[in-house]
């Protein structure tokens, strides 16, 4: 977990560290083994069949920051 915040996340050491102090951390190392999944669609963003997200039959939430590439921002 702490590899997938600083690799694709990309905190800082420090607030790594901080984030291991929270009482949440134990809940994202529990799912530290899907990040793998999160890791490869950030590195392949470009990638993502965008037309196809569209006819996802499913109810879906997404979220998006100040920082999340633009093309987030755009679907």
């Amino acid at each position: 977990m702490a590899l997938f915040l600083k690799w694709d996340a990309l905190f800082t050491d420090g607030e790594i560290e901080f984030f291991k102090t929270h009482p949440i951390w134990p809940a994202f190392e529990a799912m530290a083994n899907s990040v793998i999944y999160d890791s490869t669609l950030s590195d392949k963003a470009s990638e993502v069949p965008l037309a196809l997200l569209a006819r996802v039959p499913v109810p879906t939430l997404v979220l998006t920051g100040d920082k999340s590439p633009k093309w987030m921002l755009r679907t």
